[in-house]
Order: C-alpha cells, then structure tokens, then sequence
C-alpha cells in the first residue's frame, strides 16, 4: 500500500489521521515541523498530507522546501488544513496542490479525497512535474 507522509503539528489530529489511515492499509510516517518533514520527505512518500500552519515554516516555504527534496519533487501534495479554497489561492498555492481535505475532516471523504489522488497519479505521471 501506499506511503502517506502526514504532516501535522497538532498530536490529537496526528494520532487520529494516522489511526484512520494505518486501518485503511496505508503507511504512514508523521512529522510535526518543517525540518522533520523534510527529513521525513527524503522517506519518498507516495502522498504528502499537509496542514498549511505549522508553528516553524509558513505554507509556501513548507511546499517549496518539500519541492527540494528528490524523493518528493514530483509526490502529491493534499492540502488538510482549515484553510479553504479561497485563501489557498490567495496565497499563491493552488498550483502546487492536487487536493484539499478541510478541517474538521469526514473519514470518508478524507479517504475517498487520498485514494482520487493516487489514482490519479498513478494514471497520470506527467501530472508529477511542477
């Protein structure tokens, strides 16, 4: 199955996500600030979960540091964040994401929003490149 790498500052959300997703067969490897996810990146997760408001990094230097690492140059980015559609464009970031899970998250939805992507993927690497 495939490796989501969960990016996440709260425990609460970080436990529960990553409960949901282990159940569903996914492997999953958390990190809580910008440097552990960039180290947790090098992993070449098949997914990238991310919560835009991290307490070290804002949200586009958090993607373009994750963009850096080889392993997850070209890995989809599924925004799971508060933040909706509107201020993601606002800031700039809706070209450097594939899907957007808000908060407070249905688990099938979430589900369902980490499977589209996949496939979508999987179907279409040219997509990959940024």
């Amino acid at each position: 199955m495939a490796k989501i790498l969960l990016i996440e500052d709260d425990p609460q959300h970080t436990m529960l996500a990553k409960l949901r997703l282990e159940s569903e067969g996914f492997e999953v490897v958390s990190a809580k600030t910008g440097a552990e996810s960039v180290a947790a990146a090098s992993l070449a997760p098949d997914l990238i979960l991310l919560d835009l408001i991290l307490p070290d990094i804002g949200p586009l230097e958090m993607i373009k540091a994750l963009r850096a690492v080889p392993a997850a140059a070209s890995t989809p980015i599924v925004v799971f964040s508060v933040m909706d559609y509107y201020e993601i464009h606002r800031k700039g970031l809706e070209p450097e994401i594939a899907g957007l899970i808000p908060k407070p998250y249905d688990t099938v939805e979430m589900l369902e929003e980490i499977h589209r992507v996949l496939k979508e993927y999987a179907l279409k690497p040219e997509v990959r490149s940024y």
